[in-house]
């Protein structure tokens, strides 16, 4: 996503800084705090702040939470067997992806989806820890953000995360000639421009969607546009991703999961107009 309040890191290692739980009133000295300020999540090589929290607020590090995956990815794939893609909002919210670009499987001709796994961690608690498994479409780059499945517990008190935790994650990988029936069951099936206008509509007027309205004509015109250009007919697989299109690469104020649960809700709506469900 060129998302502006994004930062885009070059190596992994950008995002596993020190964290640590401190008292609030260690840098606030002569300040009062209620019960459940007394904490806060302080980063040391920034001498910054990101959060305020309670006495039983639990802090997630990205070292525990994303190196034991990437080791994983290295002793399955090796070091350039996948791509790495980390992203960061405010030195508090993270985006991890391993992209196996060579794993490709086909949906419909030319048309092509490789796995990913996806993390997602936060040190002020806006997003739950995460680690699934996702999909990107190669044609143009899209991240299939409504097929995200988290397939891993959120780490509590002194649990850690390692390679236990790992193994639904890579068992699911191993499923992944199973899982392309749900891809191919929109693929095949037709849609009319009046279908088309239909969901469109629903998209429009169903503000619990929240779609960005501004996108929504462009995202019908994408899906007819992938339909010539594939010469295929239109499906409810290029309509899903004439909409995911959008929330993939224009630039908007939505951060990752805000997008992804976007992408959710719009998926659910093609299959319901479609009788897919």
């Amino acid at each position: 996503m060129n998302n502006k309040n994004l930062t885009q890191h070059e190596e992994l290692n950008d995002i596993l800084f020190s964290a640590e739980i401190k008292n609030t009133g260690d840098h606030f000295s002569g300040t009062k705090f209620s019960d459940d300020l007394k904490k806060c999540v302080y980063l040391p090589e920034q001498n910054k702040v990101v959060q305020f929290c309670g006495r039983s607020y639990q802090l997630v590090h990205n070292r525990e939470l994303i190196l034991p995956v990437y080791e994983k990815m290295k002793s399955i794939f090796g070091e350039t067997g996948f791509k790495t893609e980390a992203r960061s909002y405010d030195d508090k919210r993270f985006y991890v992806r391993f992209v196996l670009e060579d794993s490709l499987h086909t949906i419909l001709g030319k048309d092509t989806i490789c796995p990913e796994v996806v993390i997602r961690n936060s040190y002020d608690g806006t997003v739950k820890q995460m680690v699934g498994i996702g999909y990107v479409r190669q044609i143009c780059a899209n991240g299939l953000m409504a097929f995200t499945s988290d397939v891993t517990v959120s780490l509590k008190h002194s649990k850690k995360f390692g390679l236990a935790n790992l193994d639904p994650i890579f068992k699911k990988l191993e499923k992944m000639e199973i899982q392309l029936d749900q891809f191919k069951k929109l693929s095949n099936r037709i849609v009319t421009p009046k279908e088309l206008e239909k969901i469109m509509e629903e998209i429009r007027s169903k503000a619990a969607i929240k779609y960005p309205k501004k996108m929504i004509e462009s995202a019908g015109l994408r899906a007819q546009k992938e339909s010539l250009e594939l010469k295929t007919y239109l499906s409810a697989w290029l309509v899903y991703n004439g909409f995911n299109y959008s929330l993939n690469h224009k630039e908007t104020k939505l951060l990752p999961e805000e997008a992804s649960r976007i992408d959710h809700r719009v998926l659910q709506t093609i299959k319901k107009s479609l009788a897919l469900n």
